[in-house]
């Protein structure tokens, strides 16, 4: 970066680092910024839809294009425009110390973090599974996960699985730590991530199913966001997120793909059960003793 001499002959700060460094003295500032950006980037595609364009929603290539499109979308905000906005690019070495900062490993305890990921999802196919008995939906051929197009979905549901979770439990909750006790600051990301599901009112009609979302995915950040400051590592909220948008959409318990899934008795399973077993797992995994320190 080229810096322009001051008058008294010491480099001056670019605006790029001054605004980055008053986003890192206000984090709350700076997520809140962060989190209308992702709710723009992440939105796009509902806004320039391909699939409407052409005419053929169902088309397996047009859908590639959206994935496509959508992943693009999140790596430019996720990789570019916010490193851009806190004055870490393009510094010497900033894209290895702006992905630690993130968390981007498995953490100290690999081995550790591995397992609440993987007891933490074993313990959603569970509720999936009964809720779907239950239901009179249930459907065990995983071949369904694999039948005409419905491997697209599994590709779709890597962009929230990775991008919003970059965001949110990578950037926004890591900007936040320093400033807040650990909890507080998962509950505010929490929040955040909350918020910007109302960004889905660019797509869905229905403020209710919006804002039931909105609650759902806020209770849901606690889960993710507690397991990745014990871990250090956002790595299980990256897979847990993953899985849960890949395990609704596709109909690999609910035969019919029903948009009623998440209803009655399971909606409040999934809600309350899912997050809390990630906490608990997660606090038995890792111990009692606080590793939340930033």
């Amino acid at each position: 970066m080229i810096q322009t001499p001051s008058p008294h002959g010491a480099p001056a700060v670019s605006p790029q680092h001054r605004f980055g460094g008053w986003l890192r003295a206000h984090p709350l500032a700076g997520s809140i910024l962060i989190t209308f950006l992702a709710g723009v980037f992440l939105s796009m595609t509902h806004i320039i839809s391909f699939r409407e364009l052409v005419g053929e929603p169902d088309n397996v290539a047009v859908r590639l294009i959206d994935v496509g499109f959508r992943m693009t979308m999140g790596a430019l905000l996720v990789l570019l425009v916010v490193p851009l906005l806190l004055g870490d690019a393009p510094r010497p070495g900033w894209l290895r110390r702006y992905l630690a900062h993130m968390r981007v490993s498995m953490g100290p305890s690999p081995g550790k973090t591995a397992t609440v990921a993987v007891l933490s999802v074993v313990v959603l196919l569970v509720i999936l599974m009964v809720g779907a008995v239950a239901l009179g939906e249930f459907d065990s051929d995983v071949g369904v996960l694999v039948a005409g197009d419905q491997w697209v979905i599994l590709l779709l549901a890597l962009v929230p699985g990775i991008w919003e979770e970059l965001t949110f439990r990578g950037v926004i909750l890591s900007n936040l730590q320093p400033s807040f006790p650990p909890i507080k600051a998962v509950a505010v990301s929490s929040v955040l991530f909350g918020l910007y599901h109302f960004s889905n009112l660019v797509a869905w009609d229905d403020p209710i199913e919006v804002t039931f979302g909105v609650i759902m995915a806020t209770i849901f950040g606690l889960g993710w966001g507690y397991a990745v400051i014990r871990a250090h590592s956002v790595v299980p909220a990256v897979f847990l997120h993953y899985m849960f948008d890949a395990l609704l959409a596709a109909p690999l318990f609910f035969g019919s793909g029903t948009n009623d899934v998440l209803a009655g008795p399971l909606s409040l399973a999934l809600i309350l059960g899912f997050p809390t077993a990630t906490i608990i797992i997660t606090r038995l995994v890792f111990g009692r003793r606080s590793t939340v320190s930033p």
